[in-house]
C-alpha cells in the first residue's frame, strides 16, 4: 500500500472522530432547560388535555339535557336557563356566554347553545382551544321523559 495514502487516512479519520465530537457536544447546549422526554411523552399529555375538555363539554350537553327535563311546560325557557345557569358555575361560563334557541317539533324541544367564549388550556408547548357548543334534544311532554335515555 502507498504510505502516502496511508497518511491521508489517518487524517481522515482523526477528522472524522473530531467532526462527530464537536457535534454531539454542541447538541447539549441546545437542549431547553435539560428536559428529557420520552418517546411519546408530549403527546399522551396532548391527549390527556383534549380528553379534560372533551369531558368538559360532555359535562355541559349533560347539563343541558338534564335542566331541560327538569323544565315545567309554562316557563320552560326561564326555568331552563335558571338551571342551566347554576351548573355552569363550575366551568368558568356564564349564561351570557350562550346563544340558545330553541325549537318545538314533533313533541320533541331542540336547543342549541353556541358559545362565544372558548375553554382554553395553556401548556407549556401548546394552546388548546374548543368552543363548547352543544345541542339537546329532549321529548316536549312529560310522558315521554323516561325515553330520553334509552
Amino acid at each position: 500500500m502507498n504510505k502516502k495514502a496511508l497518511v491521508m487516512l489517518y487524517f481522515c479519520l482523526v477528522g472524522f472522530v473530531l467532526a462527530i465530537i464537536l457535534f454531539y457536544g454542541s447538541t447539549k447546549d441546545h437542549i431547553s432547560g435539560g428536559e428529557t422526554y420520552y418517546l411519546g411523552e408530549k403527546e399522551v399529555h396532548l391527549f390527556e388535555v383534549y380528553q379534560e375538555q372533551e369531558n368538559k363539554i360532555f359535562f355541559i350537553e349533560q347539563s343541558a339535557r338534564l335542566s331541560a327535563l327538569s323544565a315545567s311546560q309554562e316557563n320552560f325557557q326561564s326555568e331552563f336557563e335558571s338551571k342551566f345557569s347554576k351548573y355552569l358555575e363550575g366551568t368558568g361560563l356564564t349564561l351570557q356566554d350562550y346563544s340558545l334557541s330553541y325549537k318545538t317539533e314533533n313533541n320533541q324541544m331542540t336547543i342549541i347553545g353556541i358559545c362565544s367564549k372558548d375553554l382554553e388550556v395553556k401548556e407549556t408547548d401548546f394552546t388548546y382551544t374548543i368552543k363548547p357548543n352543544f345541542k339537546v334534544v329532549v321529548p316536549y311532554s312529560v310522558e315521554d321523559s323516561e325515553n330520553l335515555f334509552v
